[in-house]
């Protein structure tokens, strides 16, 4: 097996051109999906975009990695996969000590676990406080020579990888007959913000001025909006907004009328989704667009982050 970062930079400079599917007609608004669930086998979507720069830093510096997030992260999943593959060590700080129990671990726990990671319960006061919680502190002392990442993966290098995706997306808009940047808008699911800051980005690095509409799917508006606003630098050029309505009661809220949804998009365009990300963020579109609620619009993008565990 090559050096291990020979073995990152050889993986992500080998990743599939995902495909950009026509997917439906809204109230006249052509409809797509860029389909980044297809660009790995078992890291796939944004996470893998923002795990890139992450994992080469780590491997060039520590060789280990801790993060945090809840039983049902897609990032953790996605780490804890990177880790097994390239040979890093991986930690996830987990929120809810209820989880030392392992009979309440979700799916992603029991990947997580399985693939190596090495799993840290702490309550969800210690969680919120994370910078100083001595009991966090002193697990992540533990690990001294491990890069931190966090939450979400979602800091600038996670920016910088997500950011590379536009050029790709701009090439194939422009082979769509009848394409208009100035009246088309691309959608994507917000938890942390690292995947919108890094679109913003692209579209000021390779000038493709669309339409960004991040749909926040936790309760955190303000935290977000900001979260946002400083990972994307300054780029007053991009026109982008983030949209709230669509939480369906917070992160992992899944509500039968979601569900029932997911269900029927599934069933309807065998589009494969999830009812925590792409359940809401698709959900979200269809509901704007037969509102009229984005006007001279003419075509949707749904960039497809994955998650489909």
């Amino acid at each position: 097996m090559p050096p291990c970062n020979a073995l990152i930079e050889k993986t992500f400079s080998h990743l599939p051109e995902t495909p950009l599917s026509y997917l439906t007609t809204i109230k006249g608004v052509r409809v797509w999906v860029k389909r980044d669930d297809l660009n790995h086998p078992t890291i796939s979507g944004n996470k893998l975009h923002k795990l890139k720069y992450n994992l080469l830093a780590a491997w060039q510096s520590q060789q280990a990695v801790i993060s945090f997030g809840g039983a049902y992260s897609n990032h953790i999943a996605a780490l804890a996969t990177a880790g097994q593959l390239f040979d890093l060590i991986t930690v996830g700080i987990i929120r809810g000590e209820e989880l030392h129990d392992k009979t309440r671990w979700s799916p992603v726990l029991r990947r997580a676990e399985s693939d190596g990671m090495q799993l840290h319960f702490v309550s969800r006061d210690a969680y919120r406080n994370k910078t100083n919680d001595a009991h966090i502190q002193a697990i992540i002392r533990h690990y001294p020579h491990a890069a931190v990442i966090p939450e979400g993966g979602s800091n600038s290098l996670a920016v910088n990888g997500v950011a590379e995706c536009i050029k790709a997306l701009k090439s194939q808009c422009h082979a769509v007959p009848t394409f208009d940047p100035q009246h088309t808008a691309l959608f994507s699911a917000c938890g942390t913000g690292g995947t919108l800051a890094g679109f913003i980005e692209g579209l000021y690095q390779f000038d493709f001025p669309i339409r960004i509409v991040g749909i926040n799917v936790l309760n955190n508006d303000a935290q977000l909006q900001t979260q946002i606003t400083q990972l994307a630098r300054h780029h007053p050029a991009v026109n982008w907004q983030l949209i709230n309505q669509y939480t369906f009661g917070g992160y992992a809220k899944t509500p039968p009328e979601l569900q029932r949804f997911v269900t029927d998009i599934q069933r309807q365009f065998a589009l494969p989704l999830e009812p925590i990300y792409t359940g809401k963020l698709v959900y979200a579109v269809f509901d704007l667009l037969n509102q009229h609620a984005l006007p001279n619009l003419h075509d949707a993008i749904i960039y497809h982050s994955g998650g489909l565990r």
